[in-house]
């Protein structure tokens, strides 16, 4: 089985019943990129072009 990084996220968050808001929150990030990655929209970071 291979589940997304947003997969992962999103069930973590639901089994913690708690908000896109809470979660965006309590990490310090925004609410869109909480979606965006749960969406599949955004990727995370691979460190490709990291100084």
């Amino acid at each position: 089985m291979n589940t997304s990084i947003g997969d992962r996220v999103r069930a973590l968050r639901e089994f913690r019943d708690i908000t896109q808001d809470e979660l965006a929150r309590r990490s310090g990030v925004s609410v869109d990129t909480i979606h965006k990655l749960e969406q599949g929209v955004r990727e995370t970071g691979d460190g490709a072009g990291d100084a």
